[in-house]
């Protein structure tokens, strides 16, 4: 600090020149998404995006046709309203992972009526688990019965050839055999060895070959 005031009494000096400090400016470092959702901005995201987004949307199955337009137009604000997490701002390693995920989700996904919703889910899920353990604990709960299911063989796979290549890019093949939970539900039986005797339950559970849909 000492050296930079005394460039800036240097120049200072010599009142007839004009004096341009803009070479000595250092750009603050952007404030983590946690910091600011929950101290710089924190009334504001609790009262002017939360509020109104969760009211909204519990709202919009109980209300008429016009209050639906209403909580419509409020969910909308609240979504734009709603800070971005970024590579530069994020801190938690899962909030990386989703990141990662919804890049290669948007190099594949080729439906651009459809990109503003998936973009807004994915805007929402990413934030809330950055900086809010109660919806981040509860998605990795999410995630570990999904896991569970895959091991017993009840969530199947994609179809083959889906999503529709049409609006898809994903490399060729891919869907059915050619998804990691076949390839998982395959060879089921040494994970669960490997995953240890607390998860020997799985192996009484249903297989993906005896099981069916009931769709």
């Amino acid at each position: 600090m000492g050296e930079l005031w005394d460039e800036i009494v240097k120049r200072g000096k010599n009142a007839q020149d004009t004096i341009d400090f803009t070479d000595l400016y250092v750009p603050q470092e952007e404030p983590t998404f946690i910091h600011d959702m929950l101290v710089l901005r924190r009334n504001y995201i609790i009262n002017k995006v939360k509020a109104p987004l969760q009211k909204g949307l519990v709202n919009l199955g109980r209300v008429g046709f016009f209050q639906k337009i209403i909580c419509l137009i409020e969910i909308i604000k609240a979504i734009k309203r709603f800070p971005r997490v970024n590579r530069n701002n994020a801190r938690k390693a899962n909030t990386f992972v989703l990141l990662d995920i919804a890049e290669t989700f948007f190099e594949y996904e080729n439906n651009p009526g459809r990109k503003p919703l998936f973009d807004a889910v994915i805007k929402i899920g990413s934030g809330e688990n950055e900086h809010d353990n109660y919806y981040g604990s509860r998605l990795c709960f999410w995630l570990e019965m999904l896991i569970i299911a895959v091991l017993l063989g009840k969530w199947h796979p994609r179809p083959e050839h889906y999503p529709d290549p049409r609006q898809w890019r994903e490399p060729q093949p891919y869907g059915g055999e050619n998804t990691i939970i076949a390839a998982i539900q395959k060879n089921k039986e040494q994970i669960i060895d490997l995953l240890g005797e607390k998860w020997a339950w799985l192996k009484g559970g249903q297989s993906e070959s005896n099981s069916s849909d009931k769709d």
